[in-house]
């Protein structure tokens, strides 16, 4: 069987790391981006099965600017990718993602907060990876 491969986009070097040995300790092959556009050239290149996106990059907006050119009106080419963002902002802001339902708010899968320990991450890895064929 083919290893699923999973994208993550965030500017945190350790957080790229742990989820990539977590990740790849399950069996998925990871590929990591440091920025937006690290991450749209990956796409370019090779589709992923998912995305796992940091929202809250330290420019402000760069893990935005990867969402919507993910999901933004001439994205459709990667509607069909599901998306898990990951976000510093339960903490940091006074947003309150959880309130939300994320159709509604944000066209993701699922939302985590930052400090997501490594069984939660696969096992949402896992419930949103689309079934083999």
């Amino acid at each position: 069987m083919e290893k699923r491969i999973i994208l993550i986009v965030d500017d945190d070097h350790s957080f790229l790391e742990t989820a990539r040995e977590v990740l790849e300790a399950e069996g998925f092959e990871v590929v990591t981006a440091s920025s937006s556009r690290q991450g749209l050239e990956h796409l370019q290149q090779n589709l992923p099965d998912l995305i796992i996106v940091d929202l809250s990059t330290d420019d402000g907006d760069d893990g935005f600017r990867f969402y919507w050119a993910l999901r933004g009106e001439k994205a459709k080419e990667f509607s069909h990718i599901p998306l898990i963002a990951v976000t510093l902002a339960y903490s940091t802001t006074l947003y309150n993602f959880a309130e939300y339902k994320y159709g509604e708010f944000l066209s993701i899968d699922d939302l985590l907060p930052k400090s997501i320990d490594g069984k939660v991450l696969t096992d949402k890895v896992k419930q949103h990876l689309p079934t083999a064929s």
